[in-house]
């Protein structure tokens, strides 16, 4: 009988952290696992998905001393042999469980707002008496250089892994969603992102961008997303008069639909742990325009995408014009990235990454 986990992270919105537990709780359970998924605030929008997985889905409790106390109870409880938290508020609440695995995702300071140091010593401190999974090296290194693990803490880097079936739409009616949904004519071309609209996502550069490439071809941009920076976004695009080709869309459920329905994805991140969405694009084989940072180098190159210096409002025009007048070179580079992300970032290598850091974890106890 296999061992059953309790994860513990701060939410289970929709996010890159929170879709990528998601899809490794599927997993585990479809391997044989009693999974546990406890939130500790949120809006638990994904609640009815991990449940529908098989997950058993608990809250953490109404302020932090409480979750602190549930979660210790439950690691007590001898229920959870494997007990791995996600996220700073999650790896707290899991501070001094023995031999608890920690899996970082973000190459960010550790408590926004205080003192490096004192967020850095926050960070090692909850390293205390865990293991560490790290989802890209650039997290690694990241927390390496920022002292942020103790140094006799074992990590291993384990990518994220999607389900390539779920971005292969068979009897997807594009012209019809692109017509319904974004109000496109078929000559239109589409750029999309897919983010949370915060400084960290570079979003005025992709506007910035954008509003030169829709002065020589019919075009639009469209953004998925919600966050702190919206109104100041909406009046950047009213500045720029482009109302009637940008659109913000607020989040959405049907990403794989909306992947096959844009012409092209645009991340303009200045840094990201991963970038799970760059996954789902290549899945999805949608044209792909990148800053070239942090861990998008590990999943995107020049082989697969159009690469642009990070922040570069020239370089990024250059490749969306590139992009739009090469269609060749596009197809090519689709085909490639395709082939990169089945082979690299499955399911399977996910879960084989992350049970070898159980076993040793479990060897320890």
């Amino acid at each position: 009988m296999k061992p059953a986990i309790l994860h513990v992270i701060t939410t289970i919105d929709r996010g890159g952290a929170e879709n990528h537990l998601l899809e490794l709780a599927r997993a585990q359970v479809k391997t044989g696992h009693k999974v546990t998924v406890a939130y500790l605030k949120g809006a638990a929008e994904q609640k009815e998905n991990f449940r529908s997985a098989g997950v058993e889905v608990i809250a953490g409790g109404k302020n932090f001393f409480a979750q602190f106390a549930k979660i210790h109870k439950l690691a007590r409880s001898g229920l959870y042999p494997i007990v791995h938290a996600h996220l700073p508020q999650a790896e707290l609440a899991c501070l001094g469980i023995p031999n608890h695995i920690i899996s970082r995702h973000n190459t960010e300071p550790f408590v926004p707002g205080v003192p490096n140091f004192l967020s850095s010593f926050i960070a090692r401190a909850c390293t205390y008496r865990s293991t560490i999974i790290s989802i890209s090296t650039a997290v690694k290194d990241y927390a390496k250089e920022n002292a942020m693990i103790a140094s006799h803490i074992p990590i291993s880097v384990v990518y994220y892994g999607i389900n390539h079936q779920d971005f292969e739409l068979h009897d997807f009616d594009r012209a019809r969603w692109r017509q319904q949904e974004l109000n496109c004519e078929p000559e239109e071309f589409v750029f999309g992102t897919i983010s949370r609209l915060v400084p960290q996502k570079d979003l005025q550069t992709l506007i910035t961008a954008f509003s030169k490439i829709s002065k020589e071809v019919r075009c639009k941009l469209v953004i998925v997303g919600d966050g702190v920076q919206k109104n100041e976004l909406e009046k950047l695009v009213k500045s720029l008069n482009l109302e009637s080709k940008v659109h913000f869309l607020g989040k959405r459920q049907d990403i794989p639909e909306l992947l096959h329905g844009i012409d092209a994805f645009a991340l303009t991140s200045k840094y990201e742990g991963l970038g799970l969405v760059l996954l789902e694009a290549l899945a999805s084989e949608v044209p792909v325009i990148a800053a070239r940072n942090s861990a998008i180098k590990e999943i995107v190159n020049d082989d697969v995408a159009l690469m642009f210096e990070t922040s570069s409002v020239i370089q990024l025009e250059t490749a969306m014009r590139e992009l739009i007048n090469n269609p060749a070179e596009t197809k090519q580079r689709v085909s490639r990235g395709k082939i990169r992300v089945q082979l690299n970032f499955g399911v399977d290598s996910m879960l084989m990454g992350t049970d070898k850091v159980y076993s040793q974890v479990l060897g320890k106890n």
